[in-house]
């Protein structure tokens, strides 16, 4: 596969993708771990939400801090 890009001229392109992806992975790196205290009916609801998503509480949870620091959290009104 190597040598058939060299060839067709996309290894540059490829390159370029792979540093793009690589820079991506850096931007979202999770190399913080945070506690927090947190009602046990609140945590019921997110795992039941998250559930229905069919993924990790933790995830769903991280989706959502992640929306709000980025301002696409949009508080549902009444």
């Amino acid at each position: 596969m190597h040598l058939s890009l060299k060839k067709s001229n996309l290894l540059p392109t490829y390159k370029r993708k792979c540093k793009d992806i690589g820079r991506s992975q850096r931007q979202h790196l999770k190399d913080k771990r945070i506690n927090i205290r947190i009602a046990n009916r609140d945590l019921l609801e997110l795992q039941k939400v998250a559930l229905v998503e069919g993924i990790p509480y933790q995830t769903f949870i991280t989706r959502i801090l992640h929306k709000f620091v980025d301002g696409k959290y949009t508080e549902k009104k009444p």
